[in-house]
């Protein structure tokens, strides 16, 4: 066998999170009794499942859907941009893909000048209320964070939020932990919005544990060179993931792919390092200071707008009225030191 062999043979590998279920159950539950307007994060790392279990909570919620006239549901990427940046005018027209309208029926559309935001959002408030459409789900939200303007992804949010109110929509949101950097500053969504984590693996015992098995079910698909696993350098290994066990199977096809480049028919822990993921992971840091913001939150201590500014932004430069700056100038006919 050769390296395609094993990364096929990896590609097929389905490993169910132990916290799957209970954060299916969660986020059913909150989109089967959302309200128009209401919105619903689904936070979590890169490559722990989100986009799926969002996928498979629709499908679930939707199943009995046979009317063609009405689209209960409309599921955008914000990953797709415009020029390279992220606009409320690319997400209007992708949303407009998904609810058919006629207009936009096309995958290959492509945006004219004439095509303005104002446009495209009364255009899709129309469309969105005839087709019965009651959910909006986005996936990928953190390109929102990149939104020009220097208010940054809060017009973003807050317009989502007015969509659903117009058009008696929920909307969920799914994207990882920079999203809460910015969810929080919104007048809008304060009261009105929900925030569920589907975790990675802790450095707990229980979730080390079973982290480890996961490992080691990846470790029988892997041609290693003898004494070397994943299991092994299961510390190594958690650093670059950051407990993800999709980011665990995505980098072992990167090392596949260098175990391919040497030519050779073993796999070393040095075609992990070589292709290493440390780099691309969260640090654990920001992690973290986003994990506890979240626990403070599920607990009950709702911070509020200022504080969390403070938090994200850092502490804001004081400004002086005028003439009580007090400059400091280079004396006159002085040497500048």
């Amino acid at each position: 066998m050769n390296y395609l062999d094993y990364a096929n043979r990896l590609s097929r590998i389905r490993i169910p999170h132990r916290e799957c279920k209970n954060v299916g159950r969660k986020l059913y539950a909150h989109l089967s009794l959302a309200t128009e307007g209401d919105v619903i994060f689904l936070i979590g790392p890169s490559r722990v499942g989100k986009s799926t279990i969002l996928k498979e909570c629709l499908e679930q919620m939707f199943k009995g859907h046979r009317d063609p006239r009405f689209i209960p549901y409309a599921k955008v990427d914000a990953s797709q941009t415009n020029q390279g940046h992220f606009t409320l005018k690319q997400l209007w027209a992708d949303l407009l893909v998904e609810v058919k309208h006629p207009s936009f029926c096309d995958s290959d559309y492509s945006l004219r000048r004439s095509h303005t935001e104002a446009s495209l959002l009364s255009t899709l408030i129309r469309t969105m209320i005839a087709r019965n459409t009651i959910l909006i789900a986005v996936d990928e939200g953190m390109p929102m964070l990149l939104l020009r303007g220097p208010a940054g992804p809060i017009p973003a949010l807050d317009t989502l939020k007015c969509l659903g109110n117009k058009t008696g929509a929920a909307v969920v949101v799914c994207g990882d932990y920079t999203l809460l950097d910015r969810c929080f500053l919104s007048a809008h969504l304060n009261g009105r919005m929900v925030v569920i984590e589907f975790p990675g693996y802790s450095e707990s015992k229980d979730d080390v544990i079973e982290f480890s098995r996961i490992l080691a079910s990846i470790d029988t698909q892997l041609p290693w060179r003898s004494g070397q696993s994943l299991v092994k350098h299961m510390d190594f290994i958690y650093a670059g993931t950051a407990g993800c066990c999709g980011s665990a199977i995505k980098w072992s096809r990167l090392a596949l792919a260098e175990m391919g480049a040497d030519d050779r028919s073993y796999l070393r822990i040095r075609d992990f390092e070589r292709s290493r993921l440390v780099e691309q992971a969260e640090s654990f840091h920001a992690l973290n200071e986003r994990r506890r913001l979240l626990e403070e939150m599920n607990a009950g201590v709702y911070a509020t707008p200022e504080t969390v500014s403070r938090q994200a932004l850092g502490k804001p430069k004081r400004q002086y009225r005028p003439g009580l700056r007090n400059p400091v100038r280079d004396p006159v006919g002085g040497e500048v030191a």
